[in-house]
């Protein structure tokens, strides 16, 4: 490269040289740009081609960004030369086939097309192939003129390096730009082969010399040096990084919207993040998988081939292609997608299954079963390798191998409708119908048809006495609310199989339930004369409580048999053998001591007992998930990892009010884990999974969500309701996190030795509260949790609707009836004797049984007074939640229970207008109400006692100005009540504290 000829030679090209006007003194150049309509100038061209007449022979001229103009300028008269042209066609114009046409058109034009290797690819992309095929091609004359941006700019500097020449010319396009500049000076700073040649028509020339290393001094570099555009730069990395959390943050939005089947509000944000980062994988994968559920099969297609092109080393988006192409009926290469799943995660299950499934449709079957059994090879615990091996076996009429598939299947996941369909199918086929009916009952069932699960149940206790057909046939009725017929059958089970203790425990828990308490006792205690050291019938026969008692003495004796009962099962446990811990273990399965706190009194003491007793038994059968976890360390994005647990993330009180948790926590701050063990889902769970980063919902398989909340490490876990269901005292027994809370969905402690926090409200505890608590209590802001102002129904029912008076006065009484307790109930009737026309409104969420049993108790009350309880008392039926709304809104005083107060109900009525009257206990769980009148500013109407209580109730319907001076009261501070952030930043608080500090 003659360099400095082709310095001494621009001068004399050009008129006017150096001027504000100069230009070629031939007219050629000027006729390719009238021939081609560019807009580059003729001086630019005329440049380029006496720069290419320098190069050594051997060399080639390298364009990136290439326009056919300059092209042409640049080999004007040298045949000889070879070219590269270089451009991402696609990416710099939204017509990428008529930009690649008008410049092949352009090369064919002045006759370059055997001169010129055309590139249609990014330029990173280009020097990578070059790379790869070790070109001996060497760039003499490098035109870089694309993105004038300064990574572009400085990308495109150091990946040519290796392909140039020993000398060379580089010439960098819109150099007036600081961008352009600034690379160009960091370029050479790093690089002394290189150094500036001149700066002229907003084009910078470099002169590249192998040989050397004196390029530019500190003086010519700093003169160069942009700092406006340093700092700028400096302060566009840390905004980038702001910015890639939020994208982050947005992808993890936007694919919780996308599983909660939020699809509009998904699609928007895969969208807004692909306006930022037109590449990621994941973003197009999750619209083309929107596209896919909406039927848009074409629109589904383009975007999971972006999804594979932008990032071809994930299986799961090979998998999602294949499913699209699937549906679209290319076979062929849908096969070929879930193949490259394989390939890339032996492990993927869903595609062996996929393309098994694809082979078999196309009666491959020996190429099918190879599938099946290389994912039962791959993945052995995972069921759909077994059941499509026995859907295969079937077809053959291997039957008995089938069967065997299948039940290896079942063994995997229990509760698997079409395993247990398939089962069914496959014994019927065996000619044994006992089995088939048998199945084909547990299929039904698991699918909530209980009416045809009756009757496959029946057919089979017909053909073959069996357990399992007995208690499907009685849950059956259970589910139907046949409380009755499902006693009837458990009574018919252990007649006939007398020698199955399981069947006396399911008869027993289904007495206790029905509110046959004594029946329930009396059955247990028979029972364990046979099977004496079967806990589950201890349970019930020692520590079952009435669900409505009769009189105040009743409480005492059945707390002082429980205590009795308590300190005897704890005394006989023995955990000695494998076989006594798993008997152990299945008699906890049914047992809670739900009704315990409903009895008014001191617990404390008993939950410790109980929870030490339940983790004895955890430890034994659990030794490697009780032992205490150190805190682990923060990940790079520095949020700390929470997790919720329960059966009841679904519209339940034991869990729902912690949705406001949720949805207000800082996101860039917690990343939020949610374990839903219950069975069902709805529209809460909905929500749930819509503010959580990471959402599992596992029914029925405990033991796996355990497992899965010790594999993300969490910092801290909050068990929201225990005590609610059996399983969630026992899976609290256990240490899955280095810090566990429980927290009000079951207002008492839990007694285990494993939960660390009980997180409760500074409005609501008392002094002594903990007291109250094994664990050490945190008293949260405000109210503790944060509760949506209640939606009111657009057309609320009437009183007509509810059979209620018009000119009574109503008093709603709408919590559960065991938090009625007998020595209470004088309060009613003092109330209905001042308040002739009162009427009191229950709700009736119990059995026939439990319910005939409180309206005993009430009649007697009313009875001793001369009143009529049927006059002044109405019961209705559960109700549906704008329903329950209407009855608040027709009501006009809230009457709270004793002992154990209302907090959904309490809030819901404030949202409706209604005034509360409530009497605080010493006990936070009768302290719900009085903790929210305080926040809400109102407290005229918390009682001293209950002769206060009826004073405040009978004022309130005797004296309406002052009802309404109270709910405008109330409705003033409504905004202090619901939506609260404030405590949800002090729960943050603790959480930040506890992981600090360790535990």
């Amino acid at each position: 490269m003659d360099y400095a000829a082709f310095l001494e030679q621009l001068p004399l090209l050009d008129d006017n040289w150096g001027g504000a006007d100069v230009c070629p003194k031939s007219d050629r150049f000027q006729s390719i740009l009238t021939q081609t309509e560019a807009t580059v100038s003729a001086t630019l061209l005329q440049a380029l081609n006496a720069a290419v007449a320098a190069m050594e022979p051997e060399a080639v001229y390298c364009e990136i960004g290439c326009q056919g103009a300059t092209f042409a300028g640049a080999l004007l008269d040298h045949p000889e030369r070879s070219a590269y042209a270089v451009n991402d066609f696609s990416a710099v114009s939204p017509e990428p086939s008529q930009r690649f046409t008008v410049f092949m058109e352009v090369l064919s034009a002045f006759n370059l097309e055997e001169q010129v290797l055309v590139c249609d690819q990014p330029f990173e992309e280009f020097f990578a192939d070059l790379r790869s095929a070790e070109t001996v091609d060497r760039i003499g004359v490098y035109f870089y003129n694309s993105a004038p941006d300064y990574r572009a700019q400085l990308m495109a500097l150091l990946l040519v390096t290796p392909f140039l020449a020993e000398q060379a010319l580089i010439l960098l396009g819109n150099s007036a730009t600081s961008a352009v500049q600034q690379a160009s000076c960091d370029f050479r700073a790093s690089h002394p082969q290189c150094r500036l040649l001149l700066e002229w028509e907003s084009v910078t020339i470099l002169h590249w010399d192998a040989a050397t290393h004196q390029g530019d001094d500190w003086e010519t570099l700093s003169r160069s040096r942009d700092h406006l555009l340093i700092n700028f730069l400096a302060d566009s990395g840390r905004e980038f990084e702001i910015q890639r959390h939020r994208l982050e943050t947005l992808y993890a939005e936007a694919l919780t919207l996308h599983q909660a089947g939020y699809l509009p509000e998904a699609r928007q944000m895969y969208q807004e993040l692909l306006r930022w980062d037109g590449r990621n994988s994941e973003a197009w994968r999750g619209l083309g998988l929107i596209d896919h559920a909406s039927g848009q099969l074409e629109a589904a297609y383009e975007s999971l081939l972006k999804a594979v092109r932008y990032d071809g080393s994930q299986a799961v988006q090979h998998y999602s292609f294949g499913l699209v192409l699937e549906d679209l009926g290319r076979m062929t290469e849908a096969a070929w997608a879930y193949e490259q799943a394989i390939v890339l995660d032996p492990t993927y299950i869903q595609a062996y299954n996929n393309l098994g499934n694809l082979l078999l449709e196309r009666r491959a079957m020996q190429e099918a079963e190879q599938v099946y059994r290389a994912a039962i090879t791959a993945c052995p615990e995972h069921f759909g390798g077994h059941l499509n091996l026995g859907n295969l076996l079937m077809t053959q009429n291997y039957v008995e191998q089938a069967i065997e598939a299948y039940t290896t299947a079942l063994h995997l996941d229990p509760r698997n409708p079409d395993i247990l369909h398939n089962l069914a199918a496959a014994h019927a086929a065996q000619n044994d119908p006992a089995q088939a009916a048998l199945y084909y009952g547990d299929d039904c069932y698991q699918r909530g048809d209980y009416t045809a699960a009756l009757g496959h149940y029946q057919i089979a206790i017909a053909l073959q006495l069996s357990e399992d057909a007995y208690i499907g046939w009685a849950e059956s009725h259970n589910c139907l609310k046949e409380r009755e017929q499902a006693i009837e059958v458990y009574r018919e089970s252990v007649r006939v199989l007398p020698q199955l203790p399981k069947l006396h425990l399911y008869l027993a828990l289904a007495l206790q339930e029905y509110g046959l308490t004594e029946e329930a006792i009396a059955t247990a205690t028979e029972a364990l004369q046979h099977f004496p050291t079967d806990l589950g019938l201890q349970l019930v026969a020692w520590l079952s409580l009435p669900i409505i008692y009769q009189t105040q003495a009743e409480i005492s004796v059945y707390r002082q048999r429980f205590i009795t009962g308590l300190s005897r099962i704890v005394e006989g446990l023995v955990l000695e053998t494998s076989e006594q811990k798993q008997q152990a273990l299945a008699g906890l399965d049914r047992h809670t001591n739900f009704y315990l706190s409903y009895q008014g009194l001191p617990d404390r003491d008993l939950y410790v007992e109980y929870g030490q007793f339940v983790h004895r038994i955890m430890a034994a059968n659990y030794p490697q998930c009780v032992e205490p976890l150190r805190m682990p360390p923060l990940t790079a994005d520095r949020r700390i990892r929470v997790g919720y647990f329960s059966f009841h993330l679904e519209n339940h009180n034991g869990a729902r009010w912690a949705l406001g948790w949720l949805q207000h926590h800082d996101r860039q701050s917690f990343n939020i884990h949610c374990y839903h063990a219950g069975r069902t889902g709805d529209r809460v769970t909905q929500q749930f999974q819509r503010y959580s980063d990471r959402f599992y919902h596992m029914p029925h398989d405990w033991e796996k969500l355990c497992e899965q909340v010790l594999a993300d490490q969490l910092h801290v876990l909050v068990f929201p309701d225990i005590g609610m269901t059996p399983h969630m005292g026992t899976i609290a027994a256990l240490r899955l996190a280095p810090v566990q809370c429980t927290a009000w969905g079951h207002p008492v402690t839990s007694g285990s030795p494993t939960v660390d926090y009980y997180l409760s409200s500074e409005l609501m505890e008392p002094e002594t509260g903990q007291d109250h608590y094994s664990e050490r209590l945190v008293r949260l802001p405000n109210l503790g949790f944060s509760y949506p102002k209640p939606i009111l129904p657009d057309t609320p029912k009437t009183r007509a609707d509810f059979q209620i008076a018009e000119t009574a006065i109503v008093y709603l009484c709408c919590q559960s009836l065991y938090k009625y307790l007998p020595q209470y109930d004088f309060v009613w009737v003092e109330i209905a004797q001042r308040v002739p026309h009162a009427q009191f409104v229950f709700l009736t969420q119990a059995t026939t049984q439990v319910i005939a049993q409180f309206r005993q108790r009430v009649h007697q009350a009313f009875s001793t007074a001369n009143l009529d309880s049927d006059a002044h008392c109405i019961f209705l039926p559960p109700q549906n939640h704008s329903n329950y709304l209407s009855l608040n809104l027709l009501s006009d005083v809230f009457l709270d229970s004793f002992d154990w107060t209302g907090g959904n109900s309490t809030l819901e009525a404030i949202g409706c207008n209604l005034p509360i009257v409530t009497c605080p206990s010493e006990f936070m769980r009768g302290r719900h109400s009085y903790g929210i009148l305080h926040r809400l500013g109102v407290t005229e109407t918390i009682a001293k006692d209950p002769q206060d209580y009826i004073e405040l109730a009978v004022k309130l319907a005797q004296n309406p100005a002052w009802r309404q001076s109270i709910i405008k009261r109330m409705q003033h501070r409504l905004g202090d009540l619901y939506d609260d952030r404030v405590c949800v930043q002090g729960l943050e608080a603790f959480y930040r504290q506890v992981v600090e500090n360790g535990g």
